[in-house]
């Protein structure tokens, strides 16, 4: 009795959507936490300082995933004091990467900037409400990347744009970019802080030093117009950023209440270190925006452009398999069986269109295929300890470091399966479903960096905002509201 009670009051507080949603960003915080403080932990104490955060995200995970499996689509109205929630959330955030950033902003101390941006959010709310808060924020995520290239050199941001970059120049000049770069190791070597006295062996510790580089073609190709222009690939970033913000203020279809169930969903995600202070860095966001295009697509029922979409993310990042077989269960819903393997074929060229003619150039195929997707030792990290949030070390330290494939696969037919029985649930219940779906999958990978789980928590943070925001308000009277059509 005390136990249903205990939900009905939960419920009651916070329903389902919500809950995921308030789950979505504690597990971006969790994340930040551990990158953040990675360093301050001994050598000694890695092991199980990364297990015991990747077992505290595991939970946080597994009840979004438990809380998705039991949400039976209610709606939920939205209120001036979920906006406020998201304004907390925003600010809390953006206070936590201003933090783990502090070094960067001297000689203004982090808390100084903090409560500025604290007191301006906390008026703009006050005078009009969510609408300005979350574009307040959105500028703020803009400016906080753009000082950080300016205040940043890119080769201090790691090796991943100067590859795609080095990449692009070979590839404009006629030749086979995918081959070792032992030039962007001996330049990383030559600004260091502290002089490296034997660069050579410096840049041979990279393994991309002496083994051709291992991107699809996909990552480095968007990337081209810095490689022709000289320009900064970490402007690209910026761009895609703004993509990324555009696809969710103005494309995505949320029905009513978009500041709000932002503020709640995709802002304090955003905004958090693991994200907002690794943007200027990575080289994968126009896959998560491709990725993105593609399931909006979908939703607006034009398979044709969202299969070109989702054959430009297969050829981008290995990540979009993850999806492949979930798709196509949940098309098969809404489609013809003829009209699936259409589409799936489209997508299937759209991704040899854009491999291929490297596998060629490379003069040997399968191992073009094999490098690419099979010899793992490649990556950086995916042999010995991983520092990163991820199953593989306690995998490993079990014994059953192979288990990770089958208990993946096993993810996969488990997800494929629930698509097709909860035939009955909206877009933005599967589009949730697909984000976990992804998150999982990367927790029991190999390779489990902290940007390859983002690509499952936009897909997340889109749905629950759909679920958030597909209600119409029926007015004063306390009638009953209804879901929208979606």
């Amino acid at each position: 009795m005390r136990a249903s009670t205990g939900m009905a009051f939960l419920n009651a507080f916070a329903p389902r959507p919500l809950r995921i949603a308030y789950l979505a960003v504690l597990g971006a915080i969790v994340i930040s936490l551990c990158y953040g403080f990675q360093y301050r932990a001994n050598t000694g104490q890695y092991f199980s300082y990364y297990v015991g955060f990747s077992t505290l995200f595991v939970i946080i995970i597994a009840s979004a995933t438990f809380a998705l499996l039991r949400s039976n689509g209610t709606p939920v109205r939205l209120s001036s004091l979920h906006g406020w929630c998201g304004l907390i959330a925003m600010t809390a955030s953006f206070t936590l990467t201003l933090f783990f950033r502090s070094e960067m902003l001297a000689p203004m101390p982090w808390y100084v900037l903090s409560a500025i941006v604290g007191l301006l959010g906390l008026g703009l709310h006050w005078w009009r409400g969510s609408p300005i808060t979350t574009r307040f924020f959105a500028l703020a995520a803009m400016a906080f990347v753009a000082l950080l290239i300016a205040k940043t050199e890119l080769w201090e941001k790691g090796d991943m744009l100067l590859l795609v970059e080095a990449a692009g120049r070979e590839f404009l000049a006629g030749k086979q970019p995918y081959r070792p770069y032992p030039e962007v190791y001996l330049f990383i070597g030559s600004k260091q802080p502290s002089q490296v006295n034997d660069l050579i062996g410096f840049a041979s510790g990279y393994q991309l030093a002496h083994t051709p580089m291992y991107y699809l073609p996909g990552i480095w190709l968007a990337y081209l117009p810095a490689a022709a222009t000289g320009l900064d690939p970490r402007i690209l970033n910026l761009v895609f950023l703004a993509g990324l913000l555009f696809y969710f203020e103005k494309l995505l279809p949320v029905g009513r209440d978009r500041p709000i169930a932002l503020s709640l969903t995709l802002y304090p995600v955003l905004l958090s270190p693991s994200f907002l202070g690794v943007v200027a860095a990575v080289h994968e966001l126009h896959y998560w925006l491709l990725l993105l295009l593609a399931i909006l697509y979908i939703q607006k029922k034009r398979f044709l452009l969202a299969s070109i979409l989702f054959g430009l993310s297969l050829a981008t990042r290995q990540g979009s398999l993850f999806l492949a077989a979930p798709l196509i269960a949940y098309l098969s819903l809404q489609l013809k069986w003829k009209e699936v393997v259409r589409y799936a074929s489209a997508a299937l060229g759209v991704y040899l269109l854009v491999t291929v003619p490297f596998a060629v150039w490379w003069g040997d195929n399968w191992m073009f295929w094999k490098h690419l997707y099979f010899d793992l030792t490649l990556l950086p990290g995916a042999s010995g300890l991983r520092r990163d949030i991820g199953m593989a070390n306690l995998l490993e330290w079990a014994g059953v470091a192979r288990a990770g494939l089958v208990i993946q696969l096993g993810i996969i037919v488990f997800a494929t399966r629930c698509l097709v029985v909860r035939r009955g649930r909206d877009f933005g219940w599967a589009l949730q479903f697909l984000g976990v779906t992804y998150i999982w999958l990367a927790l029991f990978n190999s390779y489990s960096v902290r940007y390859v789980y983002y690509a499952g928590r936009l897909l997340l943070c889109a749905g629950t905002a759909m679920a958030l925001g597909g209600v119409r308000r029926s007015g004063t009277s306390g009638a009953p509201s209804t879901p929208l059509s979606l």
